[in-house]
């Protein structure tokens, strides 16, 4: 699997690293494009995450009718906090997968092809 945060800091040398090895250098900007989309399903989960604990705080030292209505927000929530979990999780899952049909980078001046082009 390549290393994610080398994909990120050089996505060129990624590139050509695929077409070196005769494959798809398309592949690189489908794993950056999930990538992108998980750490923004993660940064948006753990922002209403935040949101959630906050108001549970707060809520804790209400009586009545704003404590109730408190409750119902929290409720509200907790129901967006499970489907930006479920959707960052998915998203990240997504991102690894594609990451694992990319092999290593291809060392300077090593031959152009792939497997196919052993001579076993």
């Amino acid at each position: 699997m390549i290393d994610l945060r080398l994909l990120r800091a050089e996505p060129d040398t990624v590139r050509r690293s695929q077409e070196a090895r005769g494959e798809d250098p398309g592949s690189v900007d489908a794993i950056l494009r999930a990538d992108a989309e998980g750490r923004a399903a993660l940064a948006a989960f753990e922002a209403k995450r935040a949101e959630q604990k906050a108001l549970g705080k707060s809520a804790a030292g209400l009586k009545g009718p704003e404590k109730d209505a408190a409750l119902a927000a929290l409720q509200t929530i907790a129901a967006d906090v499970r489907s930006l979990e479920t959707k960052a999780n998915d998203a990240t899952q997504a991102a690894n997968e594609l990451a694992w049909a990319i092999p290593n980078v291809v060392e300077e001046g090593a031959p152009p092809g792939g497997e196919a082009d052993l001579l076993w």
